[in-house]
């Protein structure tokens, strides 16, 4: 018998602590990545004009922001 649970069904918030410590850790490094994408994001000059780099790197921002909030809640 495996001792994951049936991936089929959605993760919900009130059933958080039942996660596998795999399943933690795939969130964790999913979280780090997302973070670490976002910031590159931010830290790229390639935006073609300025209006795209103002409100190309104000929805990033918020982006990063929710993933860093995830981080928290999943360390």
């Amino acid at each position: 018998m495996s001792n994951t649970r049936n991936l089929g069904h959605p993760l919900l918030l009130q059933n958080i602590q039942n996660i596998s410590s795999l399943e933690m850790n795939v969130l964790q490094v999913a979280i780090d990545h997302m973070i670490e994408h976002l910031e590159d994001l931010l830290s790229d000059n390639g935006w073609k004009t300025e209006e795209e780099a103002v409100s190309g790197t104000a929805g990033v921002s918020v982006a990063l922001e929710a993933a860093k909030k995830l981080k928290r809640w999943f360390a």
